[in-house]
């Protein structure tokens, strides 16, 4: 096993390999790290790198997260709340209370999807919104 990876991703018509089998230069490395503060340039940088020279230009990659609300973080049990309180979403985080501007945007949230959830437990929706979302930013710029 020489510790490297290959991504494949099959297409309407066509399977795309991606590779790290090429080094990545210096000066996409220097790009690479400029734009992310916490930078995996030894693992999703080769990903980018591969993508960056084998990706059809005229394509384009959609990044997502759903699968990771289906782990019910904050309910592992599998047993959702049937209605949740701002204090509710504001007690799963150390702290939060006790901000006023965090209670505020919380509730604001909480006023903007009562009516209109799309059909989602609000805990997963939190979740999407809080837990994903700053991951997500930083999995994007990668």
């Amino acid at each position: 096993m020489t510790g490297r990876f290959v991504l494949i991703i099959k297409t309407e018509d066509d399977f795309i390999f991606f590779n790290d089998e090429k080094d990545i230069t210096p000066e996409f490395a220097e790009i690479y790290k400029a734009n992310s503060d916490m930078a995996h340039i030894n693992d999703w940088g080769k990903i980018t790198y591969g993508m960056l020279k084998t990706f059809p230009q005229e394509k384009v990659a959609v990044k997502g997260s759903c699968s990771e609300v289906g782990r019910c973080y904050w309910y592992p049990d599998g047993k959702h709340k049937a209605h949740l309180t701002e204090e509710d979403l504001l007690l799963m985080e150390n702290g939060w209370y006790e901000l006023k501007f965090i209670r505020e945007a919380i509730g604001k949230w909480h006023e903007s999807i009562k009516e209109n959830s799309f059909n989602y437990l609000l805990m997963d929706l939190y979740y999407w919104e809080h837990r994903m979302g700053s991951w997500q930013a930083q999995s994007q710029l990668e």
